[in-house]
């Protein structure tokens, strides 16, 4: 079992060596329009840098895909997973059916009933 697992450190895909079989992201995908809507201790605890991705919250996830569907680093038959704003489900949704038609993509809900986590399988 050992070396099944490695834990890589680097700008979105840039540290991956070869293609794998899953890829887990917990990107910043607040969108900086929504700021003035977030409470006091949240914008003054966490580094901006770790909340914030554009307007909309978009922008690292729209790269990350992007990199992913023109490298070829999530093998065939390999699993995406992506942490996601409540209100991004849709849009993420429909920029993945352009990157990956053939994709299967389901968005879940947390325990708030907000959308939150979504899965691509490449077939």
């Amino acid at each position: 079992m050992t070396g099944r697992v490695r834990l890589l450190e680097g700008d979105l895909l840039a540290p991956i060596p070869e293609p794998v079989d899953v890829l887990l992201a917990n990107l910043p995908y607040v969108g900086q329009l929504e700021q003035s809507e977030m409470t006091r201790d949240v914008l003054d605890y966490e580094p901006h840098l770790a909340l914030f991705s554009g307007p909309h919250g978009l922008d690292l996830l729209e790269r990350l895909c992007r990199e992913v569907a023109t490298s070829g680093t999530l093998k065939s038959g390999g699993v995406m997973l992506l942490e996601i704003g409540y209100q991004q489900g849709v849009p993420i949704t429909k920029m993945l059916q352009q990157f990956w038609p053939q994709a299967s993509v389901d968005c879940q809900k947390d325990y708030a009933g907000w959308d939150r986590l979504l899965r691509i399988s490449l077939s």
